[in-house]
């Protein structure tokens, strides 16, 4: 690596490593904060501070190989927290879904018909739309924005009674946070990088 720090390679090969590594770790990091997150809900997840905090975790991982290869072109940076933040959000959603109705099957067993024995994804929903009248997405928002607050996506904030609507308009107020709280780490951490490394004529964005 001592090679690369000393900018052996040319600057097309440097952009095109820092930036395809960047997009992998921060790929990489959003599927672990997503799954982190997940676990936090119905706990101690803190709303707005958690997507903050992993927006702040997001940049430092883009700017590791930022450094590592002088990567100095914004574009490439901003794109990996972007994708990053995007895959913590929808992989935090879809994993607190997952332990929703994994719990929710096993505490109510009465759901679980011999039909559908071996997917307790499938019980927990066909149950949870029984109980609010509504079916698929809005049946979930419902029931955990409404009848089971404790198990609200957006965490501390849910648990206060604001209503599917409110809960929806948190959640992408989060995603939000998340999205400028990646980019402003990553820009912050990269600032002293001034001079770029432009993309080569080849590689278009």
């Amino acid at each position: 690596m001592s090679a690369l720090a000393k900018g052996k390679l040319d600057g097309a090969t440097r952009w095109a490593l820092g930036a395809g590594l960047a997009l992998f770790m921060c790929a990489i990091a959003g599927i672990a904060f997503g799954w982190m997150l997940a676990q936090l809900i119905g706990g101690m997840y803190i709303t707005f501070l958690m997507p903050m905090l992993v927006g702040i975790l997001m940049g430092g991982a883009a700017a590791v190989p930022a450094r590592l290869f002088g990567l100095r072109d914004k574009a490439p940076l901003i794109t990996a927290v972007v994708m990053g933040a995007l895959i913590c959000f929808a992989g935090e959603q879809l994993f607190a879904f997952v332990r929703f109705a994994e719990t929710f099957a096993r505490e109510n067993p009465e759901c679980v018909t011999s039909e559908l024995l071996n997917d307790p994804l499938a019980a927990a929903m066909t149950c949870v739309e029984q109980r609010t009248g509504e079916e698929g997405l809005g049946a979930y928002l419902r029931f955990v924005a409404v009848d089971q607050p404790a198990w609200s996506p957006i965490g501390m904030l849910g648990r206060s009674g604001i209503g599917v609507a409110g809960t929806v308009v948190v959640a992408i107020g989060e995603l939000a946070v998340l999205i400028a709280t990646a980019i402003a780490s990553v820009l912050l951490r990269t600032r002293a990088l001034r001079r770029p490394v432009r993309a080569p004529a080849s590689i278009h964005l």
